[in-house]
Formats: C-alpha cells, sequence, structure tokens
C-alpha cells in the first residue's frame, strides 16, 4: 500500500435506504453519507444551513469513516438549503472541502429527478468517478459569490443531462 492511499473496513459500510422523510430547519445538514448503496428518496428538506446532503468522508483530517459509493439521490424537493455551503448538495473528499484528491474517492454517484427551491447552487462536486446529475428541476438559484448551478472539480465520467433551469 503506498503512503497517502486511502482504506476502509468494508465490513463498516451499511447500505441504507431513507424514504419519505421531512427535514426542516436544522443548523447543519439533513444527512451525511460516507457508505456504499446508500438511496435518498422522495424527502423533503428545507432550511438546511449547510448542504442538504453531503457525500464525505474525512479523509485529511478526523479520518472518519469511507468514500460515497453507489449512491442515489431521487425525487426529493430540497428547499432553502446550503446558503452557509454554497450547494444543496456537496460530494467531496473531506467535510471541509479542502483536500485535494483525484476523481476515485468517491464513486457512482445519481442525482436525478430532483427538485432544487431558492438554493445558492443545486451540486458542488469533487473527487467522484462516475457522476450522474439527470432530470433536475432547479427553481430560484443564487449566491452573491455564486454564479453555477452545478459546479463539479477532480471528476471523472461525468453525465450533466436534462435539467430544467429556471
Amino acid at each position: 500500500i503506498k503512503e497517502g492511499a486511502i482504506m476502509a473496513n468494508k465490513t463498516m459500510h451499511p447500505t441504507v435506504t431513507i424514504s419519505n422523510c421531512t427535514v426542516k430547519s436544522n443548523r447543519a445538514r439533513a444527512f451525511l453519507l460516507q457508505t456504499e448503496g446508500a438511496v435518498v428518496k422522495n424527502c423533503d428538506i428545507s432550511g438546511t444551513r449547510l448542504a442538504a446532503i453531503l457525500i464525505a468522508p474525512d479523509i485529511n483530517y478526523w479520518y472518519e469513516m469511507s468514500p460515497g459509493r453507489d449512491i442515489t439521490i431521487t425525487d426529493n424537493v430540497i428547499t432553502n438549503c446550503g446558503k452557509g455551503a454554497s450547494t444543496a448538495i456537496a460530494i467531496d473528499a473531506s467535510h471541509d472541502m479542502n483536500a485535494f484528491y483525484s476523481a476515485d474517492v468517491n464513486r457512482n454517484i445519481v442525482i436525478k429527478n430532483n427538485t432544487f427551491n431558492n438554493c445558492v447552487s443545486a451540486l458542488k462536486a469533487a473527487s467522484v468517478n462516475g457522476l450522474e446529475f439527470s432530470n433536475n428541476t432547479l427553481n430560484r438559484l443564487s449566491g452573491e459569490n455564486v454564479s453555477y448551478a452545478v459546479n463539479y472539480t477532480r471528476c471523472a465520467n461525468v453525465t450533466i443531462d436534462t435539467n430544467k433551469l429556471n
């Protein structure tokens, strides 16, 4: 194993389906995903200060848990989220988004059929191999220093298709 390699105990990767939940006015986020095989669907998330959904291990400071892999986020309504994080959904190699790892930390993340209302931006992603952002509706996105709806860096195999920006 090379120095700096990312290792995790795969027996600690629970699969989870989060569905039909309502999360309102949380000071941080609705969901932090650090596992494989997760699904977030049919949820109503509003008023989170940070990203409504964060997919990020913490591999540069706390060394907590594992990268997000094989995750689907679908058919959710996300409203007024991410003012403190500049995005409604954040994917990266660390919670603080200051670790600069290649595109192979997180894998196979699908974000489809969601509605974003009054968020600064819809998605900020880094260090993902296999990212799909499709058939989402983005309503009234705004932010003082943000001029994008979807932003990604250090990603590979990215598909952004058939989204509506209103």
